[in-house]
């Protein structure tokens, strides 16, 4: 999603965060929470959620930061 903004922004870096394979890997946390703990929806997608922002925001500064002291590197 990444493409979608221009580059060296916070969405831009937030879009980057987001692909296929890491939403997949989401999804089966998330279900493995539920079938092997007994949790139930939602408190199986709470350490999801958090992880999620933690790890964007994480990296969205990194690209962010990357795209301003660096600007001729492509992200």
């Amino acid at each position: 999603l990444g493409p979608l903004f221009d580059q060296g922004s916070l969405a831009y870096g937030i879009g980057n965060t987001i692909e296929l394979f890491y939403l997949w890997n989401i999804i089966l946390i998330w279900l493995g929470l539920q079938i092997t703990a007994g949790v139930s929806k939602v408190k199986a997608a709470i350490p999801i959620i958090v992880l999620f922002i933690i790890k964007a925001g994480f990296l969205a500064a990194i690209v962010v930061l990357i795209a301003k002291f660096l600007p001729g590197l492509p992200v």
